[in-house]
């Protein structure tokens, strides 16, 4: 099958980057990836604590699914608007985002404020995301290509552990002094402080990071760039509602809103399932046909064989390791009667031998690779 999509945005020349500007930028894409999957797992240990601040455990897990289903709504967008502003700008957007909206959950007075928040939070979460998974190959060196590998998938890891430790109570004390003291936060920010820690701690990570950014990063050109008349916004439109339908039923189902029988569940699945069908349809035909827009999904990755089967066994390997990590933290502080502090340790379990994986197997199959050919 021939497609006349354009190739995927490279670098034209590829940045000659050395020395300590380019481990200043690789630390800084490092600290953007830890900042983006902290939000997404740190909150897990605290949901107990800021549901009984504002007094509301119905919508509580709403805290870490709004910010959850806009990062997988814009993790593909991003890597098109960096097609269009270039890969810099793209970056320092998405760390504005999550930068700003960090203080907006702090200093959140009502839960629905606090919801809002994360979601507008998780947009820039899912764009430091897929920067450092795209901007990182195209300014390391082919002979660091192993050791750059097996650091992006150690810290996409730990980044889980120690979060989860550092937002954690101190000692052990039952639910009902936790409720009534507040979060203490423990770690490296400060020894008793309350929960709105947990998002106030990226601001200062931020600043750095986009000092860095700003200083040490260049912005170089690619070939295939495209502008804004050529992004697929209809795409991103309806993987968006996809994901809001599927979420919003899997959620809610079997909850006291609504059974997993009724009708609501039933039509929510479904119209997931039918405007998910239409996507995958939208981007088979701008792949097959020349037109002005380039599809958010690059067709030719499900249509090879190892990529698909990766994306397959990553999502499988996801439902399981992130249904964890928020319901074990919340099982072990409300029916076990654990500190938050427990329940971050207990974790350390599940993602300590993941990140011991990361960091040794893929430097090790880089090596492999290179003596082979």
């Amino acid at each position: 099958m021939e497609s006349d999509e354009n190739p995927e945005a490279a670098p034209s020349e590829k940045p000659n980057l050395q020395g300590w500007r380019l481990y200043l930028v690789h630390a800084s894409l490092y600290l953007g990836l830890v900042l983006s999957i902290m939000d997404s797992s740190a909150v897990s240990t605290a949901l107990v604590t800021i549901g009984a601040h504002f007094d509301d455990f119905v919508h509580i897990q709403w805290v870490v699914l709004s910010y959850m289903l806009t990062y997988l709504g814009f993790a593909l967008a991003f890597s098109r608007i960096s097609d269009v502003i270039g890969r810099k700008w793209a970056t320092i957007a998405a760390l504005s985002f999550i930068t700003t909206f960090s203080i907006g959950c702090g200093c959140a007075q009502t839960i629905q404020q606090l919801i809002v928040f994360r979601a507008l939070q998780g947009i820039g979460g899912a764009g430091l995301y897929s920067m450092a998974f795209i901007v990182l190959p195209e300014v390391t060196p082919p002979e660091k290509l192993g050791i750059m590998s097996g650091l992006i998938g150690g810290v996409t890891v730990v980044s889980a552990v120690l979060y989860d430790s550092l937002h954690m109570m101190p000692d052990n004390d039952s639910l009902a002094d936790m409720e009534t003291r507040g979060p203490v936060v423990g770690g490296i920010i400060t020894t008793y402080s309350t929960w709105r820690w947990v998002f106030w701690f990226n601001i200062p990570i931020g600043g750095t990071i986009l000092v860095f950014l700003l200083l040490f990063c260049p912005d170089f050109k690619y070939r295939g760039r495209i502008t804004w008349k050529q992004f697929d916004f209809f795409g991103c439109l309806i993987y968006l509602a996809s994901c809001t339908l599927l979420i919003t039923a899997l959620q809610e189902g079997g909850s006291g809103s609504i059974s997993w029988t009724s009708a609501a569940f039933i039509i929510c699945v479904i119209l997931a399932g039918v405007i998910f069908t239409c996507f995958a349809a939208w981007i088979a035909y701008l792949s097959r046909r020349k037109h002005s827009v380039m599809p958010l999904f690059p067709m030719r990755i499900v249509t090879h064989r190892i990529m698909l089967s990766t994306i397959l066994v990553s999502t499988c390997v996801g439902f399981v390791f992130y249904s964890i990590l928020v319901q074990l933290p919340e099982r072990f502080q409300i029916v076990n009667g654990k500190s938050a502090e427990i329940a971050g340790v207990s974790l350390i379990a599940l993602s300590g031998p993941s990140a011991f994986g990361q960091f040794t197997i893929t430097p090790s199959f880089y090596t492999f690779r290179d003596t082979e050919t």
